[in-house]
């Protein structure tokens, strides 16, 4: 097992090109939010564009679009409705990397989204939050895609993917993440106190950045939106490390200035700027 720290990440951080352009950098599909919860697919999409993408392209609800395009003009936007099929296989081919999940509730319309999710993904796919709680119902579709996809569950949705309890995993979470992994073939980040990635050969990485002002709402969804980035960026790899790394780094940042009882995505977010110039510099 490897230890994830700045001077492991620094190394891995690809230099740009004077001569680039957005093209280079990728572009990311966000699939996230429902109504009322507009706020996830926002966060996700802020951490993705403060993290380096070409272009973060957001597959809302049309209910929630007016407040989340309000919040971040950067991005683009398909704002969706009943018959969202066609369009979201349309957008996924244009790709480098896609994100489901963030704020999209445990409900049919998540199940339909997933399933053709991993129907036209072909790249690199990741499964958050509420992805996770309908991939949960049968592990089994994974099969139908051959992109390369990461799994990003807390503690809680690692019980339903799994089957055992929280005490189970928490009592051997090396074994349980390592036979997951490499059964599913997915790299799988168990989130949480020194947060583990495992990847699908079985390698294992733990987390040294982080702390306990980070378990508030809407930071799982900051970590997919700055995963979803890298993924365009490097490789899948080095993405996962890098992203789980800055994802602790920012909240130690805003627990040093605010305090860990007042850390938020919100807060935490505006130290990404503080962190990629740190890695630029190394």
């Amino acid at each position: 097992m490897k230890i994830i720290d700045f001077d492991f990440v620094k190394n891995l951080f690809p230099k740009r090109n004077e001569l680039a352009h957005k093209g280079d950098f990728g572009r990311t599909l966000i699939v996230a939010g429902s109504y009322g919860m507009a706020g996830a697919a926002a966060i996700a999409g802020e951490s993705c564009v403060k993290s380096g993408v070409g272009i973060c392209h957001i597959f809302c609800p049309d209910s929630i679009y007016p407040i989340v395009a309000t919040r971040l003009p950067e991005a683009v936007y398909t704002p969706y409705g009943k018959d969202f099929k066609r369009q979201l296989a349309t957008d996924i081919s244009k790709s480098d990397c896609v994100a489901i999940g963030c704020g999209c509730g445990w409900t049919n319309t998540t199940s339909d989204l997933l399933m053709a999710t991993l129907e036209h993904s072909h790249k690199t796919l990741i499964i958050d939050a509420d992805g996770l709680n309908c991939l949960s119902e049968d592990l089994s579709i994974l099969k139908s895609c051959d992109a390369k996809i990461i799994l990003t569950p807390h503690l809680g949705e690692m019980s339903r993917l799994c089957g055992m309890s929280v005490k189970e995993i928490l009592a051997n979470r090396l074994d349980i993440c390592k036979e997951f992994a490499q059964t599913n073939n997915v790299v799988l980040v168990l989130k949480g106190h020194d947060t583990l990635v495992t990847m699908p050969n079985g390698e294992q990485y733990v987390n040294m950045s982080g702390n306990a002002g980070m378990a508030t709402g809407g930071s799982g969804d900051m970590l997919c939106g700055i995963m979803s980035a890298l993924c365009c960026q490097m490789s899948v790899e080095d993405a996962v490390i890098s992203a789980v790394f800055i994802h602790g780094m920012s909240g130690d940042l805003c627990a040093a200035k605010y305090s860990q009882t007042s850390t938020c995505p919100t807060l935490m977010i505006e130290s990404l700027p503080e962190i990629y110039k740190l890695m630029e510099e190394a």
